[in-house]
């Protein structure tokens, strides 16, 4: 069947609108956000990530740390890690899940860590020497100190952070 000159433009521009936005939207990369665990110093924390998320329009997956390895890594291209100074000391679940050394190699990861004393600085460079020996050095990184924090102050840092999510 032979189409007339005509036709075959008519054809040809109505793919071209088919496909031309398609290609225009970035496809959202799939994000996965990790926090150490539910207690009561996260809390606020993951309801703010939560919030910011949505509102951000970026969609995601959630699991606290130790819930990792029911998760498959290679669907995410993003990770968004929340690790927090607890109890006065540096343990963190995040910081354990690293040293196993998952499959993380060339993802982007934004993290964000907090604390209200001394343990700060350390958690901070522990987890992004992790994240480096594992092949994921982060994109963006904060570290905030929250003992003169209020919630609103908070929630503003972590709408302000995943608002670099992208």
């Amino acid at each position: 069947m032979k189409l007339c000159r005509r036709a075959r433009l008519t054809v040809i521009a109505v793919m071209a609108m088919t496909i031309a936005p398609l290609s225009a939207q970035a496809p959202t990369p799939r994000v996965l956000f990790v926090y150490d665990e539910v207690n009561d110093q996260t809390k606020p924390y993951i309801a703010h990530f939560r919030e910011a998320f949505t509102s951000s329009g970026i969609p995601f997956d959630e699991a606290a740390a130790v819930d990792l390895e029911s998760k498959d890594l290679s669907r995410y291209e993003v990770l968004v890690l929340h690790g927090i100074v607890q109890a006065f000391n540096s343990k963190s679940p995040i910081r354990d899940w690293l040293k196993t050394k998952p499959p993380i190699a060339g993802k982007r990861v934004y993290l964000f860590v907090t604390a209200n004393r001394w343990f700060l600085d350390n958690l901070f460079k522990d987890l992004n020497g992790l994240l480096e020996k594992n092949g994921a050095k982060p994109v963006d990184a904060v570290s905030m100190a929250t003992k003169e924090t209020d919630d609103s102050l908070e929630k503003t840092a972590v709408k302000s952070f995943v608002g670099k999510v992208r």
